[in-house]
């Protein structure tokens, strides 16, 4: 199952990539992607600083999935890719209802007034 989320934020590539190339995040987002209850250990796959960003989980879990974050430069922010591939022992017909619902959160949280707010409050966090 492949799903694919673009936006383009009021942010530079640099804030960016300092918010994505974590690993206690990336272990995170990992989990939340195959619904594991703890942080998934991963192996990236590809880094390519401020670009490209990906990862996989490392298998030792038992856990299946890869999530790939590309960054371009575009007018007065920066455009955000990001696909997430997910496989588990789950029928594909409850597997697709999850995924589309989650998807479909995660687009209207990103589409929402408060997102960029809630970027900028991560932001300032992290530094």
């Amino acid at each position: 199952m492949e799903t694919q989320a673009k936006r383009t934020l009021v942010k530079s590539a640099p804030e960016l990539w300092e918010l994505a190339d974590d690993l206690a995040r990336m272990e995170a987002w990992m989990a939340g992607l195959v619904g594991a209850p703890q942080p998934v250990e991963i192996e990236i796959t590809d880094r390519d600083p401020e670009r490209t960003l990906a990862w996989r989980a490392n298998g030792s879990s038992g856990c299946r999935g890869r999530i790939a974050i590309e960054l371009a430069e575009r007018g007065f922010g920066t455009a955000v890719q990001i696909t997430a591939q997910h496989v588990n022992a789950n029928p594909a017909e409850d597997f697709w209802a999850y995924a589309v619902g989650r998807f479909e959160r995660c687009k209207a949280l990103m589409a929402s007034e408060g997102f960029d707010a809630q970027i900028a409050a991560i932001s300032a966090v992290s530094r």
